[in-house]
């Protein structure tokens, strides 16, 4: 999940997207995506969350400042990158 979610952050880059959005393009429930994206103790280790590796930030939501909007980080985007190269090659 957490790569399905990064995969579709860098195609909306530099743009931000909010966790119901993200959810409707990686097919699966909000609660995935907050999971994947801020860890939760139950399915999703904090540690292994997508902002505690620093690949996702939370942005503000513009003029809805209580929406969450979440971005790939600079090098969240080398990563994927890097995930894409590699495949090509194999």
């Amino acid at each position: 999940m957490r790569k399905k979610i990064a995969d579709y952050l860098f195609e909306i880059s530099p743009s931000g997207s909010y966790t119901s959005e993200i959810a409707y393009n990686v097919k699966t429930t909000p609660t995935n995506v907050i999971g994947a994206i801020r860890g939760m103790n139950s399915r999703y280790r904090n540690d292994e969350s997508l902002m505690s590796l620093n690949l996702v930030e939370q942005i503000e939501g513009g003029r809805h400042r209580d929406i969450k909007l979440y971005r790939l980080t600079d090098f969240g985007k080398e990563i994927v990158e890097s995930m894409r190269d590699t495949k090509k090659r194999f």
